[in-house]
């Protein structure tokens, strides 16, 4: 099983997201941070980009459980 904390927020015309993964016992196993720079994008659109993000990744290292935490 694996633990993703995801996260995401707006200013003034760009968006930043980013997700770190751990495993079951607890090792950092992934993390990534990103930018995208448009306008129309508001901070909910970063906190999605920032869950599935760390959705995808965890799926590629072969996750099938996986508990999610945001705010």
């Amino acid at each position: 099983m694996y633990k993703l904390y995801f996260d995401g927020s707006r200013k003034d015309d760009h968006i930043k997201y980013g997700y770190v993964l751990y495993d079951s016992t607890g090792n950092r196993v992934a993390k990534n941070v990103g930018t995208v720079f448009d306008r129309d994008l508001s901070n909910n659109a970063a906190e999605y980009l920032g869950l599935m993000s760390g959705l995808f990744h965890a799926r590629i290292l072969g996750g099938t459980e996986i508990e999610v935490y945001g705010d």
